[in-house]
Parts: structure tokens; C-alpha cells; sequence
């Protein structure tokens, strides 16, 4: 993950348990979800629900709908990116799939 979003406190771990023992140094990893986004640095896809009302969530573990899902039968079934559960895509959210499987209204 990109340094404005997770730090460790240190550079490089011990290779070993007999190391980590002798060197005894905590470690600590700050997370950043939020970070602002660094000049040059591509944004985070999103997904637009507006057209639709609802967030869609996967119907088996409730994941929130997002940009790592995969689409089946032309845009009519996505599987979500969390368990594997293949879900129906909502008629109001329906998007027909490009040639690299994408849906054609992503842009």
C-alpha cells in the first residue's frame, strides 16, 4: 500500500524469530484511510448509486457494491470481490459490459 496511506514504524523487520527476540523493537504500523491524496497520485475508483436510490450490497455477506466486483451474463450478475456470491444486478442499475468486461457506463 502506498506510504500516505499505511506506515510502519520501521524501514525493515528481522528475517527471524532468534533476531527479532534480540532486537526487541516495537512495531507499529499507522493507517491512514483518509490521507489527501499526493500531487500525481491517481484517486481511489468510486461508484456512482445516485440513478439507482440504494447502495447495492451482496446478498450473502453484505459487502457495499464497489470497484473490484466482477460481472457475469453481460452486466445481469456480479460477483462480489468479498465471498464469491454471484448476485442479481437491480433493472435500475443495469449497465451493458464492454469488450474487457467493464461496464460501459463506468466513465
Amino acid at each position: 500500500s502506498p506510504g500516505h496511506y499505511v506506515r510502519s514504524t520501521v524501514g525493515r523487520l528481522p528475517n527471524s524469530v532468534s533476531s527479532k527476540q534480540k532486537a526487541n523493537v516495537p512495531l507499529g504500523i499507522m493507517i491512514q484511510p483518509l490521507a489527501p491524496l499526493p500531487p500525481g497520485v491517481e484517486d481511489v475508483p468510486t461508484v456512482n448509486f445516485s440513478t439507482v436510490g440504494t447502495i447495492i450490497r451482496c446478498k450473502a455477506c453484505r459487502t457495499y457494491m464497489n470497484p473490484y466486483v466482477t460481472w457475469e451474463a453481460n452486466g445481469r450478475r456480479w460477483v462480489c470481490n468479498s465471498c464469491g456470491h454471484s448476485n442479481q444486478t437491480q433493472d435500475s442499475y443495469f449497465a451493458s459490459l464492454d469488450e474487457s468486461g467493464k461496464r460501459t457506463d463506468r466513465f
